[in-house]
């Protein structure tokens, strides 16, 4: 048995290739840990926020609705590789959900331990499998049809805009949405974030992180002229892009409110994004519009558009930067806007 914390964990899950998960709550970023998802065949989740509905979409598409079961209690985290025999195999269990900040190492402290299992000397089942074995079971007479899942998740999707801005905001507010943020006025500014998301810091950031002070960040230039001058307490739309540079489809888009800057506050080498933006943990300011489904489908769709290829596009070495995207800032929120609309009255009856 090995014991293992922080960003060990979601290595050793990728090592292990599970094709057995059971977790209480699964995220946008599951795909960096599973990334042969083709090879689960049972993927147990509590269908509660935090759990992002548009995940399980993502899977649902990739493996099937016969694969997957919720669960509204479930608390365990534990990933399996079953082998052939459904007897033995490799297991890690212990604190970590499917999602970034459980298993990325920069969220919650997180500890497992991994261990390799097979049949009882007595004949029977190992516990790790009878346990997944009865959880499987209880979730499959909880919601055990196609139907009663497809209800579940669109519970699912409600629910989760509520939490967003619960969670932001300690309120609901749900009437606002993209469409009544009629221009755009430099309150906000549009960042992606690449494969490289995890990086190390610099001492004095790195202290702020080690003692949870750090609510969300991410990496710009330090020749990003706009964000020396106008970015300190605006937002930062934070989005995230491929190894081609084209928009993530399944990657969560999130807003982060820039409360301290620091220009060197990356430690990462040959890194042009060595400034560092800061969300603390006193978020009180309501964002300038709410990133449900909609709304982050209709972003992803114009920004993949041709025009907007300045929004993915590094032209030098020096990294990409937010006054390359000044002038197309008007018509692309207007692009948003006028696709938001499309998308909502694609689904009105």
């Amino acid at each position: 048995m090995k014991y293992y914390s922080g960003k060990e964990i979601g290595k050793k899950v990728v090592e292990i290739e599970p094709n057995h998960i059971m977790v209480a709550y699964l995220g946008a970023d599951w795909e960096e840990f599973v990334p042969k998802i083709k090879k689960v065949d049972r993927l147990i989740v509590q269908p509660n926020p935090p759990t992002n509905p548009r995940a399980i979409e993502d899977i649902v598409a990739i493996i099937g609705w016969e694969k997957i079961q919720f669960l509204d209690n479930l608390h365990a985290k534990v990933y399996l590789n079953l082998n052939a025999d459904n007897e033995s195999g490799k297991a890690i269990a212990g604190s970590p959900n499917l999602t970034a900040n459980g298993l990325g190492g920069s969220g919650l402290y997180e500890a497992a331990v991994q261990f390799d299992f097979t049949k009882n000397q007595d004949g029977t089942s190992h516990e790790v499998v009878e346990s997944f074995r009865e959880v499987w079971e209880k979730a499959c007479v909880t919601y055990g049809t196609e139907e009663s899942k497809k209800a579940r998740l669109e519970k699912l999707r409600k629910d989760s805009i509520k939490y967003s801005e619960i969670a932001l905001f300690g309120k609901e507010n749900s009437n606002r949405n993209v469409s009544e943020y009629k221009e755009w006025d430099s309150s906000f500014w549009p960042m992606f974030w690449n494969e490289i998301r995890n990086i190390e810091y610099e001492e004095e950031v790195q202290d702020l992180n080690d003692r949870g002070l750090i609510a969300a960040s991410c990496c710009v230039s330090n020749e990003d002229q706009i964000v020396r001058d106008n970015l300190q307490n605006r937002w930062v739309l934070h989005w995230g892009i491929t190894k081609i540079n084209r928009p993530r489809q399944r990657a969560k888009i999130e807003w982060i409110r820039v409360n301290h800057i620091y220009k060197n506050g990356s430690a990462e080498a040959e890194y042009p994004y060595k400034a560092i933006l800061i969300q603390d943990n006193n978020l009180t300011e309501e964002p300038p519009f709410l990133l449900d489904a909609k709304t982050e489908e209709a972003i992803k769709n114009i920004l993949a558009k041709e025009e907007y290829k300045l929004f993915w596009e590094d032209i030098d070495e020096t990294g990409w930067k937010t006054q390359q995207v000044n002038d197309l800032m008007p018509s692309w929120l207007a692009d948003v806007i006028q696709e938001y609309g499309r998308l909502i009255n694609q689904t009105t009856p």
